[in-house]
């Protein structure tokens, strides 16, 4: 277990720092002339429905919108070709991750034909030149996966798995989100699932020291993903949708109870947060503009000195 431990310590110091060089970054579409990050969130929501729709597996769609802003990145595109390249984005990314994967055809029947066959083999081909086929890329659903593997052996249970799931899609949408290496942003998925979800997560200082991240940067990211993620009134919520499902636990529902509390770094414990969740019904957090908001019940945890109740 110890030789394993070491191969895992290796690869994921090589791959944090392959991840930093990973473009592109949360600007990517000042390059472009006619698309903007609006558009770009109106794609993705729907590939979300169509990824949803074929049944694939998280690993498509991570690579999916990977390929579709590599290629944003780098070639100019007309909002009346945006559909084209979403969809090619998700037909080579199925290809390449699904075992039983989508036939061309399907892809056309679920954008009502927008556009035809050729069309969508040009555009692949002009897509995989472009990326020179360098496809290949480490989504933060992969990091969060090692992360398991070196913390947990495995998966703690299916609400957790599906929880951590929901974090990193629900990032998928938002260029802001680009700015963060995917390791960073597959480890505060994991701790927001541990702390959503009641699983015991040892979040030591020492594990993200591990990883070069501070729990400044940590706290950083999940406060983004609450400003961002709990607009209830947004009309592009496919993922929220998708998780609210019975199928999935409805671990979506969870986001709407629950609120944060950050242990100073002089707490004995130095967990990084505790999650109070208040699923019964009773009463709920008070309304902040700050995902950093007192708490009417916790549990033996250290409140920081820059809460504000």
């Amino acid at each position: 277990m110890g030789s394993i431990s070491i191969v895992v310590n290796d690869l994921a110091s090589y791959l944090k720092q392959f991840s930093i060089h990973m473009p592109p970054s949360s600007n990517f579409l000042d390059f472009q002339q006619d698309i903007t990050s609006k558009m770009r969130e109106i794609l993705i929501d729907w590939l979300f429905e169509v990824h949803c729709r074929y049944r694939l597996q998280s690993e498509t769609l991570y690579l999916a919108i990977q390929i579709l802003d590599c290629f944003l990145a780098k070639v100019q595109i007309s909002r009346r070709r945006l559909q084209l390249v979403g969809c090619t984005a998700l037909f080579i990314a199925n290809k390449y991750e699904e075992i039983y994967c989508c036939d061309a055809m399907d892809f056309i029947y679920i954008s009502d034909r927008c556009f035809v066959l050729d069309e969508l083999l040009a555009m692949e081909r002009l897509i995989l030149n472009t990326l020179d086929f360098d496809i290949t890329k480490e989504s933060s659903w992969c990091f969060a996966q090692q992360h398991v593997l070196r913390y947990f052996q495995a998966w703690p249970n299916e609400r957790f798995q599906h929880s951590c799931d929901y974090f990193l899609q629900s990032t998928l949408q938002h260029v802001q989100f680009l700015d963060f290496p995917n390791q960073l942003l597959a480890f505060a998925a994991l701790c927001w699932a541990s702390f959503v979800t009641q699983t015991t997560f040892s979040t030591h200082a020492a594990q993200a020291a591990t990883l070069g991240y501070s729990w400044k940067e940590i706290e950083h990211v999940i406060q983004l993903h609450h400003d961002l993620t709990t607009n209830e009134n947004s009309k592009y919520r496919a993922v929220h949708r998708k998780f609210a499902a019975a199928k999935y636990l409805q671990v979506a529902q969870l986001t709407t109870t629950v609120t944060v509390v950050v242990e100073s770094s002089g707490c004995s414990k130095r967990n990084f947060a505790t999650w109070w969740m208040d699923q019964s019904g009773g009463a709920t957090p008070p309304a902040s503009n700050t995902i950093f908001s007192s708490i009417a019940k916790c549990h033996d945890v250290c409140l920081p000195s820059t809460a504000q109740a």
